[in-house]
């Protein structure tokens, strides 16, 4: 699967109606039957790891240090997202 880049984003814009531009922009995310409405873009503020084992074990360093306490091995987690970079906000 390619990457979608902020680039393609801003293609895939630009081929839109004037008129459909003005529509509040709605995703979808996975399976979901519903679509949600995009509040804006945000930043990630923390680097993002994930556990290598199990991908719903995540966090900052801060808080899986928190979480774990000394049971915490870094070597356990992969960079995910790094900070500062972009997402879709949708408002939850």
């Amino acid at each position: 699967m390619k990457n979608f880049t902020w680039d393609d984003l801003a293609e895939a814009i630009s081929k839109l109606s004037p008129k459909q531009r003005k529509n509040k922009v709605f995703m979808s995310i996975d399976d979901e039957s519903i679509f949600r409405h995009v509040e804006g873009v945000e930043t990630v503020l923390q680097d993002v790891y994930v556990n290598k084992d199990n991908d719903e074990d995540c966090g900052s360093l801060e808080d899986l240090k928190d979480a774990w306490g000394d049971d915490f091995n870094k070597s356990d987690y992969r960079l995910s997202t790094k900070k500062g970079t972009p997402f879709l906000w949708d408002g939850f």
